[in-house]
Formats: structure tokens, C-alpha cells, sequence
């Protein structure tokens, strides 16, 4: 499937020995790229590279340790490695959990609800079967439950920063339209809806 993608070289090059020590450190089942990778929106400056793997079960302490080694070891051409470790029996619950994260500490479930619901639409194999054959669909209340959360989260940490306005436009158009837009796409997303109701005012 990643043949598919059109990804730069570094970047193909990366999830490539990404994937090579997944299978090397912990029983790895299958591995997905999401998020601006697959949606065009990719920059290396600005952008993380997001990963979901999946393990056959529970990651000891040693596995996890080991795994945070390997990984924090890698040559990333992104802002920094998002790599979220699932257990298959996680993935086919439909409340999202998450057995590691090697990216930025995050404290706050919705986040990864918001992600995996994302990812529905867009992850693409690295190794192992679909997206929809290994992780359960996330249930419609819990993504609103999440999108509510994460607008109090942003409100009260970071109400006018970048980050915080274009998740509310990526927010806003789910809600219209079904779809997940990355972040480019939806302030485009919304510059159209105002020029829309511009001309109606008109």
C-alpha cells in the first residue's frame, strides 16, 4: 500500500526502517501511516509523522524501554515521530486506548480519540491487513464527547494559537460534512463557507 503513496524519498525511507525495527522489538501484527503524510499536507518543519502499530499483546516494561530506545534512535524528516502502540485487542475495542506513545506527553484521552477517528478515513498500511480489519469503528458520541473536550482543552490552554483555530475549522467541517480535513484543507474549507455567505448577503 505505502507504494501507492507519493511520499518524498527521506520520508518513504524512514517509515521503511520505522517498520524494520517495529518487527525487530516487539511482536508487531500490523503498522499504519496517517495524518498530513497521507493527506499531502506534509511539512517536515511543522509536521509529525504519525504511526499506529500494532502488537499481538502487552508490551512488558523491558519491550516498551527497549522500543523507546530504538525508535528515539531514528532519523525522523518530520517535527517529530508520533509512533502510538496498540494491542490488537485494544484496536478492536471501540473506545480508543493506546499502549505507548513515543511523541510529545499527552495526558488527555481525547486527543487519541480524535486520531484514531481521523485515521479511519485515510491510514494506510505499512504492513498487515486494512485499517478496518484490525481497529473497531469509533462511536460517533465518543469523537463528539472528544471534540468538546478538546475545545475546553485549547479555550483554556491555547485559545488563539494557530494550532487551536485550524483544529476548530477541521472540527467544524467533520461536523458538516463527515469528513477529516487536514489543516490546510480546512481553513480552505472555511475561507469558502464565508466567501458563501458573503454572496448571499450580497
Amino acid at each position: 500500500m505505502i507504494a501507492e503513496l507519493a511520499l518524498p524519498p527521506e520520508l518513504r525511507r524512514s517509515l521503511d526502517e520505522l517498520v524494520s525495527v517495529l518487527r525487530e522489538a516487539v511482536p508487531l501484527e500490523a503498522a499504519y501511516v496517517h495524518g498530513s503524510a497521507v493527506r499531502g499536507a506534509f511539512d517536515p518543519a511543522t509536521s509529525d509523522l504519525d504511526v499506529y502499530a500494532v502488537v499481538a499483546r502487552e508490551l512488558t516494561a523491558d519491550e516498551r524501554r527497549h522500543l523507546r530506545r530504538r525508535v528515539a534512535a531514528l532519523s525522523v524528516p518530520a517535527r517529530q515521530l508520533e509512533l502510538v502502540v496498540y494491542t490488537r485487542a485494544e484496536a478492536a475495542g471501540s473506545q480508543p486506548r493506546y499502549e505507548l506513545n513515543t511523541g510529545d506527553p499527552v495526558d488527555d484521552a481525547f486527543w487519541f480519540v480524535l486520531d484514531r477517528a481521523a485515521a479511519e478515513q485515510t491510514a494506510v498500511a505499512l504492513t498487515g491487513p486494512p485499517w478496518a480489519d484490525v481497529f473497531a469503528p469509533v462511536a460517533r458520541e465518543d469523537v463528539l464527547a472528544a471534540l468538546a473536550e478538546g475545545l475546553d482543552w485549547q479555550d483554556e490552554h491555547e485559545p488563539t494559537s494557530r494550532s487551536s483555530l485550524l483544529n476548530a475549522c477541521r472540527s467544524w467541517a467533520w461536523l458538516e460534512t463527515g469528513r477529516w480535513l487536514s489543516k490546510p484543507e480546512a481553513a480552505a474549507w472555511l475561507r469558502e463557507r464565508v466567501r458563501e455567505r458573503i454572496e448571499a448577503a450580497q
